[in-house]
């Protein structure tokens, strides 16, 4: 086959060029330009290493710069202190396990500290001899030590791994401590109350810790004045001409294209943490379009997104730079091994490679970003990327490109660390060697009822310091004046007499199986992994069955007895599918599902059609009752409708009920093939007749515009608030003219109180590490001390 015809198979499959490019197909001008040269009017930054702490490796040097006011005249100079920052004026390089493993394991040195500090004698048991330089750091490192337990606070104290505030009493009286000999003797002295030598060992770490995380914050801070006095100092951006004249970007959008030109010329990657519906995606076409037509560049960019959002990507770019030449790198293998194969042969003729998260972290799929060299790396919905010891991020971070830009509406989800997983994932070569001690010292902040402790609210300080150089976040309320609001109420459902009567029974059933064992369930982490969620005998499957009850009662097995299954059995023998199965294998199959599951095997098979479900079992639940007022006065008033939940199997119950009532609605969830995704979003949008929009939280709630819609529904809340945020803004968001109503259905008196109090109290960490105090492999669980507190509350168990 020829070359040309290769090409059009590439061409109609689903990953494809734009739309636009089919029209219009022209190759890449030769660009020899030098992308970084500066104009005499632009400051020179030039960063000293900050990755170690030695003191020849790190020189801050002072350079005069010429500061301009916007008409030329000189308005004096500034002092601006260098900072070199490891991933400037360079090729990104691959970063392999090596790099991985020596920035997330700091033991090696702690451990040679901690032997220095000890170890006064041979193995013979003679005294080691030490030189001088030896011997001054060592009685250096002790007298720290001792000063360190002498003069620490009690937040100091706490902040030590293994030191709860009771043996923070004990360690204050030891008090006063003279030396290190006088620690040890005093530490010995009190092992009967738990103090012993780890609490000291572990200290040093903690020391050592503080001091890294403290100076990193002291470049970042630096880096903060610097970017600040720039951004001061910018020009009025301007729209790049390539963008349409139709289309205008909003005055903030304008200041996010400067930043991202200013962050560009520094060599540092950036963040856009802007909050959800303010156009992010429309921001990174305009720096794309900027760089394309004022700098000359025309480069190769890869964008990595979830599947849910990758056709409103390439609709993004035909409407706002149609110029800009997308690949749809998507399909099956063998699309996949097409496209491959033609980006081979014209590398020369797209600019942008579109794909998803799923396809870039395939070991065969990376081949071919390998071989391209890239300008960029846009990640979108980076949140994505918050555990840094998954397998996707391990994956992903090794793809080798000169610069990164991370997009996420919610920068903050579970916990400070993740955060700073996305701070070493967009600067990896500055964060990576300290990530141990960031880690170390943030994650040992701890939640204490009705507030934050004061150490943890040290550590939120020190993650906005940290943080600020790198990201940009704007909230809607501050640049969207005339944006419609958005309310929130919280709607305690009582559930239904039937449903309630089976919660207790279950909630009953779990104290008497936790009692029997002892409370050994509640004590075992591994009761709380993510793979005991459908174990109805571990904490985790608990919580997931209380769970399920609360949203609607065909979500477990009840109405289905024994006797009913034995019967159905029987008869499914009579089906032609199954004239030659066992009896006992199709009872013990039917066994383990539950009356949903049953109910729509009834309908399947005419045999036992006369066991489904009546309408009024289906309608029967707390959050129905609620639906059935509030989806009718919507309809009356015109008005539309986004329902999200997080189970598939609770979507098909919706199904069932929309069509009982008689409301026309559309479904989104993972399983909907990415090539209808775009197309049920028009039809939401452009259909008026259509009432409800049923969406899976996960895939409905990355990235879509559903603005036709003015009510949201969250019928079953998430352990991540953040994804119900994200669910949110599909309908608040640029282009919504009207209020936004979100409804958040909670079952009264079940563990659904309890998970809003742990969201809610994730959402205040948010605040506390927003700015302007407006507004956090799998990150979304929360932790089995929480799952074990929650347990805990919902079953009235004492602590």
């Amino acid at each position: 086959m020829s070359d040309s015809s290769d090409d059009e198979a590439v061409i109609s499959s689903k990953a494809k060029l734009s739309p636009s490019h089919n029209r219009k197909r022209q190759r890449l001008l030769s660009d020899n330009s030098d992308v970084d040269k500066k104009t005499p009017e632009q400051v020179v930054i030039e960063l000293s290493d900050t990755i170690h702490s030695d003191s020849d490796s790190s020189v801050d040097e002072i350079t005069k710069v010429d500061q301009r006011s916007t008409n030329g005249k000189s308005k004096g100079t500034k002092a601006i202190t260098r900072v070199k920052l490891p991933d400037d004026d360079e090729d990104e390089e691959d970063l392999d396990d090596d790099d991985l493993d020596d920035g997330l394991d700091a033991d090696r040195e702690d451990d040679a500290i901690i032997e220095e500090l000890y170890d006064d004698d041979e193995d013979d048991g003679r005294p080691k001899k030490r030189s001088s330089t030896a011997s001054k750091r060592v009685m250096s490192l002790r007298e720290n030590v001792a000063r360190f337990f002498q003069e620490a606070s009690n937040i100091d104290l706490e902040a030590i791994p293994g030191v709860s505030k009771k043996k923070v009493e004990q360690l204050l009286l030891l008090r006063p401590i003279t030396g290190w000999d006088d620690l040890n003797r005093k530490i010995q002295s009190h092992t009967s109350a738990g103090i012993n030598e780890d609490i000291v060992i572990n200290a040093v770490k903690t020391i050592r810790s503080r001091t890294v995380v403290e100076k990193l914050m002291s470049d970042c801070m630096k880096l903060t004045t610097d970017i600040s006095y720039l951004v001061d100092r910018l020009p009025e951006a301007v729209q790049p001409k390539c963008i349409p004249p139709a289309m205008k970007l909003a005055p903030y959008q304008l200041i996010g294209l400067n930043w991202f030109a200013l962050m560009h010329n520094r060599g540092i990657n950036a963040i856009l943490a802007d909050e959800m519906g303010l156009g992010k995606t429309i921001q990174v076409i305009a720096f794309l379009a900027y760089l394309r037509e004022r700098l000359n560049m025309q480069r190769h960019y890869l964008i990595i997104v979830p599947s849910s959002t990758l056709d409103n990507w390439e609709r993004e770019f035909d409407v706002w730079c149609p110029e800009i030449r997308i690949l749809q790198y998507y399909g099956n293998q063998v699309a996949r091994a097409q496209i491959r194969a033609w980006v081979a042969r014209h590398p020369n003729d797209l600019d942008v490679i579109l794909t998803t998260y799923n396809v870039a972290q395939s070991p065969e799929d990376r081949r071919l970003f390998k071989n391209m060299k890239f300008e960029y790396i846009i990640f979108d919905e980076a949140h994505m990327l918050k555990n840094m010891k998954s397998s996707r991020y391990q994956s992903l971070i090794k793809i080798k490109a000169k610069r990164r830009i991370l997009l996420t509406g919610t920068p903050l989800q579970n916990n400070l660390v993740e955060l700073m997983s996305l701070l070493v994932f967009t600067m990896p070569r500055m964060f990576m060697p300290k990530i141990a001690h960031v880690e170390a010292l943030f994650s040992s902040a701890s939640r204490e009822e009705g507030g934050r402790t004061q150490f943890e609210m040290e550590r939120i300080e020190q993650a906005k310091k940290i943080m600020k150089p790198f990201v940009l976040r704007r909230l809607k309320n501050d640049v969207l004046k005339d944006l419609p609001k958005k309310s929130e109420t919280v709607i305690r459902c009582p559930l239904a007499k039937n449903q309630s009567m089976l919660y207790r029974k279950l909630v009953d059933s779990f104290k008497r199986e936790i009692k029997d064992h002892k409370e050994e369930i509640l004590d075992d982490d591994s009761s709380f992994a993510t793979d005991s969620t459908e174990n109805p005998k571990k904490g985790a499957g608990m919580l997931m069955a209380m769970r399920k009850l609360a949203n609607h009662p065909l979500l477990m097995l009840h109405h289905y007895t024994q006797d009913k299954l034995r019967q159905m059995s029987e008869l499914m023998l009579k089906e032609p599918t199954h004239r030659d199965a066992n009896k006992d294998l199709i009872l013990e199959d039917m066994s383990v599902m539950h009356d949903y599951e049953l109910h729509k095997l009834c309908k399947t098979y005419k045999s036992i059609e006369h066991f489904k479900l009546d309408d009024e079992v289906i309608t029967d639940s707390g959050k129905f009752h609620y639906l059935d007022k509030l989806l009718n006065n919507l309809k009356k008033d015109n008005e539309r409708c986004l329902l999200f939940s997080q189970f598939t199997m609770m979507l098909d119950i919706f199904e069932e009920y929309l069509t009982i009532r008689d409301f026309k609605y559309l479904r989104l969830d993972g399983s909907t093939k990415v090539s209808d995704r775009i197309d049920l979003i028009d039809e939401f949008n452009d259909n008026s007749d259509v009432l409800v929009f049923l969406l899976s939280t996960k895939a409905g709630g990355l990235g879509i515009n559903l603005t036709a819609a003015s009510t949201v529904v969250i019928h079953d809340i998430d352990f991540n608030p953040y994804n119900d945020k994200q669910a949110e803004d599909r309908s608040h968001r640029m282009g919504q003219t009207r209020d936004v109503k979100v409804y958040k259905l909670i079952g009264e008196g079940t563990i659904e109180e309890g998970m809003l109090n742990i969201a809610n109290e994730k959402l205040k960490l948010g605040q506390d590490m927003s700015d302007n105090d407006g507004s956090q492999e799998n990150g979304d669980q929360p932790s089995a001390k929480d799952m074990r507190s929650l347990l805990r509350a919902t079953l009235n168990l004492k602590s």
